[in-house]
């Protein structure tokens, strides 16, 4: 599988309103990650921002799902700018998906 780097608005299925600039990028030795400029948290009133299961975005390339994911680091730079960086495990291009039961699929193909 290639590497590739998404830049785009990410948000949360909660707050779909409220959505922050990051860049997703995968490559096969560290897998997907997502960084974003901004926290989560300070869009939603739970702890889920933390380990937010699902994240959508929107990229010049499309549609994206972030499936089963928790926050990694989190960190300020220069003490101005916080920028969150985000483990996902599953990339889903092309669609958004609204819960973990609309994650479904009549074949899968695999490619090594």
């Amino acid at each position: 599988m290639d590497s590739f780097d998404f830049k785009g608005f990410w948000w949360l299925l909660n707050n779909p309103s409220e959505k922050l600039a990051g860049i997703c990028s995968f490559t096969p030795f560290q897998g997907g990650e997502l960084e974003i400029i901004g926290d989560f948290n300070c869009l939603t009133e739970s702890n889920v921002a933390d380990q937010p299961f699902i994240i959508l975005g929107t990229t010049l390339k499309g549609n994206i799902t972030l499936y089963d994911c928790f926050l990694k680091k989190k960190e300020k730079i220069h003490g101005l700018v916080e920028v969150s960086l985000y483990y996902i495990n599953l990339i889903f291009l092309g669609n958004h998906f609204s819960s973990d039961f609309d994650v479904k699929f009549n074949q899968i193909s695999i490619h090594y």
